[in-house]
C-alpha cells in the first residue's frame, strides 16, 4: 500500500472508526489511541480486501476488538476516569449521545452499526459474529432502555418507540 493510497484510507474511515471506539470507550483520549492503533494494523497488513465494504467490515471488527482488549487492560483498571464534556451542534445530539453510553456495551454497539453506519441486520451479525435474532432482540432491548433513560431524564413520554428507532413526540 502506498502512503497515498493509505491517507485516502485513514480520511475515509477516521471517523466511523474513533465513533465505535468512543462508543465502547466513552473516552475520547482513549478513543484516539484506539483509531491509531487500527490504522497502524491496517498499515501493517498484507490481506487484500476484494471490496471497499470487506475492508470496512474488517475495521470494524478490528476496532471493536483493540476497544474491549483496553476495556480488559490492568493499567485501565486503575485509572479514574475524567469526566468530559463533548461539544455537539444540536442540543438533542447531545441528549441521545450520553443516553446511548449509559447501554451496556452489547446495545451500544448494535445500535451505533445499526443507525451511525447504516449497517443491516445481517451485516450487523456477520460483523459481530452473532445471530440475526440476537442483533434484532439487542436493538428492540436498547431501544426500549434508551426510551426510559430519555424519557426519565428529560421529560415523560417526551419519546415514542417504533420500528425504525426513537422519535420525539413534539410536545
Amino acid at each position: 500500500m502506498t502512503d497515498i493510497e493509505f491517507t485516502e484510507k485513514v480520511n475515509t474511515y477516521k471517523n466511523m472508526i474513533f465513533r465505535l471506539a468512543l462508543t465502547y470507550l466513552k473516552n475520547i483520549q482513549e478513543a484516539e489511541d484506539v483509531t491509531q492503533d487500527v490504522f497502524i494494523k491496517l498499515f501493517k497488513c498484507d490481506k487484500k480486501f476484494k471490496t471497499a465494504e470487506d475492508e470496512r467490515a474488517w475495521l470494524i471488527r478490528v476496532t471493536i476488538n483493540a476497544s474491549k482488549d483496553v476495556l480488559k487492560s490492568a493499567w485501565l483498571k486503575r485509572t479514574v476516569p475524567i469526566v468530559e464534556d463533548i461539544p455537539f451542534e444540536h442540543e438533542e445530539h447531545g441528549e441521545l449521545f450520553y443516553a446511548v453510553h449509559q447501554l451496556e456495551s452489547k446495545y451500544r454497539s448494535v445500535i451505533h452499526l445499526y443507525y451511525y453506519e447504516d449497517y443491516s441486520i445481517r451485516d450487523i451479525s456477520k460483523i459481530l459474529r452473532i445471530k440475526e435474532t440476537t442483533v434484532q432482540t439487542r436493538l428492540y432491548r436498547a431501544r426500549k432502555q434508551l426510551k426510559d433513560i430519555l424519557n426519565k431524564e428529560f421529560q415523560a413520554d417526551k419519546y415514542y418507540e417504533s420500528k425504525e428507532g426513537l422519535y420525539e413526540t413534539g410536545l
